[in-house]
């Protein structure tokens, strides 16, 4: 029997597709350590059942609008049977790790964003990719840090750009113009805060950590994968 866990915004779905998943007789619903968790809604719902379950599979149940993620469209009785009979493919998403002292506060899978804690106050930072400064004391709004697979999202929203492979830097209404800048899986990047207060967020974590000057916040690539079913 499968150990699994149904996760969702909506309570009242989770609660729809958890009774459908009891009445199967297959599967034992459980909180702490699952084989197998259920996604139920969209990007949002996943980016958090990530979160509290890193590195376990996931099988998101489109229950939302936008959920770029889903598999293609089946019946939740063909996922049921797929799942039971191992006749699925996995996909892994890769993750980047965010670092402040050389402890990992958070990790994400679409992007994180640095951004002045003050909206009607601009920072004043650098970045470095390895130990080369590539933007120097820039004055703006801060900073998108962001892996292929987000790189629709804000990241696009900024640069009008995307990627298919390593991570990119996008900078957020700099006073002077700056390129993105883009860098490959093994680089580390770190954010160097001159002046000004700022906060760090990941995906859709409403846990922020504040900043101030001279915080240095490293990012790089870390081994845990996000696990996807898929068909």
């Amino acid at each position: 029997m499968l150990r699994v866990a149904v996760l969702g915004k909506d309570k009242k779905r989770v609660s729809f597709y958890t009774a459908i998943l009891r009445r199967t007789g297959n599967f034992q619903i459980v909180t702490r350590q699952p084989d197998v968790v259920f996604s139920i809604g969209g990007d949002g719902s996943f980016f958090y059942a990530e979160r509290a379950y890193p590195g376990i599979l996931k099988v998101l149940v489109k229950d939302s609008k936008v959920c770029r993620l889903c598999s293609s469209p089946k019946s939740f009785s063909t996922i049921l049977s797929s799942l039971l009979n191992k006749k699925y493919k996995v996909g892994f998403l890769k993750k980047l790790g965010a670092f402040i002292h050389g402890k990992q506060f958070f990790r994400c899978i679409n992007d994180f964003v640095i951004r002045n804690t003050r909206q009607y106050e601009a920072i004043r930072f650098s970045v470095f990719v390895g130990s080369k400064r590539v933007a120097s004391s820039v004055i703006g709004d801060g900073i998108i840090i962001s892996t292929s697979r987000g790189s629709g999202g804000y990241f696009s929203s900024v640069t009008e750009k995307s990627f298919s492979n390593g991570f990119g830097i996008a900078f957020n209404n700099p006073t002077l113009p700056i390129k993105p800048i883009f860098f490959k899986d093994g680089q580390g990047v770190s954010f160097v805060l001159e002046r000004g207060e700022a906060i760090l967020s990941s995906d859709n974590n409403p846990k922020v950590v504040p900043l101030k000057k001279g915080n240095r916040v490293s990012f790089r690539s870390i081994k845990e994968r996000g696990v996807l079913f898929e068909f």
